[in-house]
C-alpha cells in the first residue's frame, strides 16, 4: 500500500481536466488499498476535509476569483504543521500554471515527487500568460527535482523539454483516460433539414474557443439555411455573459443552450445525442473531452494545435486551422453532418480507460520510491 498526496489547486473548480484526471486515478488507486489524499483550495467554502468517491479531499484557505493563480497561505501552513507531507510516501504535484505547484518546490524536500504540469506555454488569459516567462527559473527546478515528469501527450513532453531545457530529464507520457470504449462505430448521415446538434463540453472562457462555434452557426443559418444548436456543457461567469451578447448580436442566441456542468450519465448522453462535439481551443496538453466524445462513437473537430493535432489521426476526429474560419467551418460541419462517418477503431496509446491509467500511474509510484521498484 501506498500513500499518496497530491497537490493541487482548483481540484473542485468547475470539474476541469485536472481534478477528473486525479479524482479517477485515485478513485481506483484506492480500490487497490492505496491511501490517497487531494490537497487543494477551499474558494467555494466546502467541507475542510471529506471523503469523495474514495479519496480522503482536504481543502484550505481561500484563493480570490482564482486570479491569485493559486497562492494559498493556508495551504501552506498547513504543509509546515499538519504530517501531510511527512506521512505520505510519494508527493504528486499537479499543475505548473499554478503558484501552489511552483511552490512545492519548497516544501516537498526529502520525498520522492511526480510532477504532471498539464503544461501548454501560454496562459488562458493575459495576465497569466504574462507571469509564464518570469517563473520558469522555478519551473525548471521543480521539474528537475521531480523523481518523475508525467506528460499527457508527446506535444506535451516536447513542449516542456523545449521551454526548460529539459534534454537530460526522462519524461514519461501518460495519455488520460474514459470511461468506457466504443471502439469503432459508424454514424448515419442525416438529412440537411434536421439541422446538426452540436456539443462543447469545458470551461466557458474565451480560451477554449467557443466564440467560433457561435460564429459558424450564424454562418450555417445565413448561408445555408441551416438551424444548427449548440449545446454548452461547462460553467464561466463574466466570459458565459459576453457569450450570450455575443450570440444576440449574430441572432442566433436561440440556437445555444447551457447546461452548467454535467457528469457521469449525464455528460455520457450528451455525447452519444450530439452530432459532433467541437474544440477549437488555442492549445491543449492533451484534450479530454475529445477522447471521452470519440470513445462515445461522437466525431470531434479540433483545432490543429498543441495536442489536439495527435487526435487527427483517429477515424472519426478532423481538424481546421487556428483561428477557425467560419466559412470553412460551417462547411465541416455541415459535411459531417450529411454523411457517413467511421470514428475508431483508435489507438490504444491515446485513447485508452481509466484502469489502464490508474495502472500505469501505480506503475510510476512504485518505481520513484526506494526498494519498491
Amino acid at each position: 500500500m501506498v500513500s499518496i498526496l497530491a497537490v493541487t489547486a482548483d481540484y473542485d473548480f468547475q470539474g476541469g481536466g485536472v481534478s477528473v484526471v486525479i479524482r479517477e486515478v485515485f478513485r481506483r488507486l484506492g480500490r487497490k488499498g492505496h491511501e490517497c489524499t487531494v490537497l487543494t483550495d477551499n474558494s467555494y467554502g466546502l467541507l475542510p476535509e471529506e471523503q469523495v468517491g474514495g479519496v480522503h479531499v482536504v481543502r484550505r484557505g481561500f484563493v480570490l476569483d482564482h486570479r491569485t493563480y493559486g497562492f494559498n497561505p493556508a495551504i501552506y501552513r498547513y504543509l509546515m504543521r499538519a504530517d501531510a507531507v511527512r506521512n505520505a510516501d510519494v508527493v504528486h504535484i499537479h499543475r505548473y500554471h499554478s503558484l501552489l505547484s511552483l511552490s512545492m518546490y519548497f516544501v516537498a524536500t526529502g520525498k520522492p515527487t511526480l510532477f504532471s504540469p498539464h503544461y501548454i506555454g501560454v496562459g488562458h488569459e493575459t495576465l497569466s500568460d504574462f507571469l509564464l516567462r518570469p517563473f520558469r527559473p522555478v519551473g525548471r527546478r521543480l521539474f528537475r527535482r521531480a523523481n518523475a515528469v508525467v506528460c499527457a501527450s508527446a506535444y506535451e513532453s516536447s513542449l516542456v523539454r523545449k521551454d526548460f531545457g529539459l534534454d537530460d530529464v526522462s519524461v514519461e507520457i501518460v495519455p488520460h483516460g474514459v470511461e468506457l470504449l466504443v471502439r469503432e462505430r459508424t454514424k448515419s448521415a442525416r438529412p440537411r433539414e434536421e439541422g446538426p446538434s452540436l456539443l462543447y463540453v469545458g470551461r466557458v472562457i474565451e480560451f477554449k474557443g467557443i466564440q467560433h462555434i457561435v460564429r459558424a452557426i450564424s454562418t450555417l443559418r445565413r448561408r445555408y439555411q441551416v438551424q444548427a444548436r449548440l449545446h454548452v456543457c461547462g460553467i464561466g461567469d463574466s466570459y458565459q455573459r459576453r457569450l450570450h451578447q455575443f450570440a444576440e448580436e449574430l441572432g442566433v442566441d436561440a440556437d445555444i443552450v447551457f447546461h452548467g456542468n454535467l457528469f457521469g450519465n449525464e455528460l455520457s448522453n450528451r455525447y452519444s445525442q450530439a452530432d459532433m462535439l467541437l474544440l477549437l481551443s488555442r492549445s491543449e496538453s492533451f484534450g479530454l473531452v475529445v477522447a471521452e466524445a470519440l470513445a462515445s462513437g461522437t466525431p470531434c473537430i479540433v483545432t490543429k494545435v498543441g495536442a489536439l493535432r495527435e487526435f487527427l489521426d483517429e477515424p472519426g476526429c478532423f481538424g481546421i486551422e487556428y483561428p477557425p474560419d467560419p466559412d470553412e467551418l460551417a462547411e465541416l460541419i455541415l459535411a459531417i453532418h450529411t454523411n457517413d462517418v467511421r470514428i475508431g477503431p483508435f489507438n490504444t496509446g491515446r485513447i485508452s480507460t481509466w484502469e489502464h491509467v490508474a495502472q500505469e500511474y501505480e506503475r510510476i509510484y512504485h518505481e520513484v520510491l526506494p526498494g519498491t521498484a
